[in-house]
């Protein structure tokens, strides 16, 4: 039997913080490397507070760049949890080592 490579632990060092992003997306490639951009909905501060009147535009919350090998573990990842866990959310990791 073949012995798997040891992995190294994810920490979180830097305690990043969660972002809603429930907007449109965009991907975008430059060579070897994709980015993801998330956005969310927010009233525009001009309308809300001088007319009372909400109109929302969408702002850039994130970017993710990775590789096209990451994206595709990403991709695969995804497919795979919301085929298998299609009423709940599911933890779950993705990367170059299968579990």
């Amino acid at each position: 039997m073949a012995q798997q490579p040891l992995r190294a632990p994810a920490i979180d060092p830097d305690h990043v913080s969660e972002v809603l992003c429930d907007g449109p997306l965009y991907l975008t490639w430059v060579g070897n490397l994709g980015t993801l951009t998330f956005t969310h909905a927010r009233p525009k501060a001009t309308s809300l507070f001088a007319n009372d009147l909400i109109e929302n535009e969408f702002i850039v919350r994130a970017r993710v760049t990775m590789s096209l090998s990451s994206m595709v573990a990403l991709r695969d990842l995804l497919n795979d949890k919301i085929r298998s866990d299609q009423a709940g959310a599911a933890s779950a990791s993705a990367g170059t080592i299968k579990h």
